[in-house]
């Protein structure tokens, strides 16, 4: 993944992969991996504030979850808090080369 001039390589930042075809994907090198989810930080020297950045892959019709064709999968948090009423808001962009 390219981030303005920046190359995110391989083992560069934490990932994990979706379930697909409602299994765990059982892979030997992440090269191999579909719908891998990739968590970015913006402050790695501040460990106190920083924005996460959740960025994921698309692709053309690949079996999802569910066995039906999907572009993307996504994993984002939510709280579970006891009490927790509210929700969390998200943004989403996209970049077609």
């Amino acid at each position: 993944m390219t981030i303005g001039s920046v190359v995110l390589g391989k083992n560069n930042c934490f990932t994990t992969q979706t379930r697909q075809n409602d299994n765990a994907q059982v892979f030997l090198d992440s090269d191999n991996a579909n719908y891998t989810e990739i968590l970015l930080y913006d402050g790695a020297y501040n460990k106190t504030s920083g924005n996460l950045v959740y960025a994921t892959f698309i692709y053309d019709d690949l079996e999802g979850y569910n066995s039906q064709s999907y572009d993307f999968q996504m994993i984002l948090p939510e709280s579970a808090a006891v009490g927790f009423t509210s929700s969390t808001a998200y943004y989403f962009y996209v970049e077609l080369s």
